[in-house]
């Protein structure tokens, strides 16, 4: 695998992206594997675990405004690379999702077919849920030759300007629980309040172009932002567990788009973009491979997650073992230590190193980098 002339910093930026992204999928075990929240003895230590991990998709996403913005091709041939690049894995992963699906739960080739079908409506909430990732992505992309001229031109008070009025909008969560929950305009008829079209993952897409074009901030001011993000995340998950039954609830203080994690978002890019080391020896050059698999490791990595979590369940029951009295729930693991500071982490790295191993290995295979995304 070809892994010269990458900036390295960016690369360690994905291979940490990708761990966030398993590890906060792996905690989602120990607070929702019923289908809806579980509060318990380890609540407390569940929000400290798995708060930061919010940055994860975040990250993605600066780093492709990063690289991508402004757009330097015409519209055509971005279209046909990045699309191209992005669209055929998915379809060639949704695809093995369905079956995989079909085969765990005993389903059948319509069951299967009817899901693969369904790509052209929505992801699959259950074991495909992570493909959300995807559809966002494409929006991206086609907006990219729409806001590309305009960066050309923009000057940096003009750019603070529209990151401002963005940053704004990430107050929104907050504002919808506590004040109003049709905020500036919103109704049932109108679903484009004021800000609406500053909202969303458009403001990490351009804050990535951002950093780029003008640098990171300081290391002390990238630290203090991040620590008090964390500490806001983690404040409002806890709380909300304990007064939320369904998983949308709880994503007022969790929510991607919200200004506590932009602040820790824009804090750990800075710091990794401050990172000089070049990655020139052996472990820089895996890393570095990691990265070039990056999009290939999200797509598959669901699949060999749960297969994680089956072999666990079976030989480390008492890791996993449930225990509801009065409402509450008990997850125990070595003499009473929360199961979530134990075998969350050791869930998260064997996945990490197996799904990486499972990617190798499949990149030897003919014509692998087209449904790899490499």
């Amino acid at each position: 695998m070809k892994t010269a002339n990458r900036y390295f910093a960016m690369d360690l930026l994905r291979v940490f992206a990708c761990f966030l992204v398993i590890h906060q999928h792996c905690a989602e075990m120990f607070y929702g594997a019923t289908g809806h929240t579980e509060v318990g003895d380890d609540t407390f230590f569940i929000g400290i675990n798995t708060s930061f991990g919010r940055i994860c998709v975040p990250l993605f996403v600066m780093v492709s405004g990063y690289f991508l913005l402004p757009m330097k091709d015409c519209a055509t041939q971005f279209f046909k690379k990045r699309l191209t690049r992005i669209l055929i894995p998915f379809v060639v992963w949704y695809l093995v999702y369905s079956v995989f699906n079909m085969f765990r739960n005993n389903g059948t080739v319509l069951d299967a077919t009817c899901d693969f079908l369904g790509i052209l409506v929505n992801f699959h909430e259950v074991w495909g849920g992570h493909m959300w990732f995807v559809y966002m992505l494409v929006g991206l992309y086609l907006i990219t030759p729409v806001i590309s001229p305009w960066l050309e031109r923009v000057s940096l008070r003009q750019l603070r300007i529209y990151l401002c009025l963005w940053i704004v909008s990430t107050l929104l969560p907050y504002l919808n629980q506590y004040v109003n929950p049709e905020m500036w305009g919103a109704c049932f008829w109108n679903p484009s309040p004021t800000l609406h079209y500053f909202t969303g993952f458009a403001g990490y897409f351009v804050l990535g172009h951002y950093i780029r074009r003008y640098g990171a901030t300081d290391a002390w001011r990238a630290v203090l932002l991040i620590v008090v993000g964390y500490a806001v995340t983690a404040y409002f998950f806890i709380q909300q567990m304990y007064v939320s039954y369904e998983f949308a609830d709880l994503e007022m203080g969790f929510d991607f788009n919200s200004l506590n994690v932009v602040m820790m978002s824009y804090g750990v890019f800075c710091l990794f973009a401050k990172i000089k080391w070049q990655g020139e020896n052996r472990l820089g050059r895996l890393l570095s491979d990691f990265a070039v698999r990056s999009y290939g490791i999200y797509l598959m990595h669901m699949i060999v997650l749960l297969l994680v979590y089956d072999t666990l369940l079976a030989i480390w029951p008492e890791a996993y073992q449930v225990i509801t009295t009065d409402g509450y729930t008990y997850h125990r693991v070595l003499g009473g230590i929360p199961a979530v500071l134990v075998a969350m982490p050791v869930h998260a790295v064997l996945t990490f190193v197996i799904v990486y191993i499972v990617a190798r290995v499949l990149g030897l295979l003919p014509k692998a980098n087209k449904w790899l995304g490499v």
